[in-house]
């Protein structure tokens, strides 16, 4: 991160810079349980970029700019039909009458 150029693409890679109030509702559904961070550097790729603590981060994020955020990880308590209740929802709440 030294390189300015690396730097800058670094930058530009990060989901959360780009954020604002007229991003979507966003849904994060993560296959893997929550577990202690920061990971250890042994941690494979795929754990370490797929881990739900991402997803509540970005919720963070979200939720600051007035985003309809929702995430949801394995072992986590919420009921099975989160997706399909979140976008139930978020169709309602766009939905115009007649």
């Amino acid at each position: 991160l030294q390189n300015p150029e690396t730097a800058a693409l670094v930058r530009d890679s990060d989901p959360f810079t780009p954020i604002s109030a007229d991003d979507p509702p966003t849904y994060c559904l993560f296959t893997g349980e929550m577990t202690e961070t920061p990971l250890s550097a042994d941690t494979d790729y795929n754990t370490s970029i797929h881990h739900p603590k991402f997803g509540v981060l970005l919720k963070e994020q979200l939720d600051a700019v007035g985003v309809d955020a929702f995430v949801q990880w394995k072992g986590d308590g919420k009921p099975p039909n989160g997706p399909f209740r979140f976008l139930i929802d978020q169709l309602k709440s766009t939905a115009t009458t007649p």
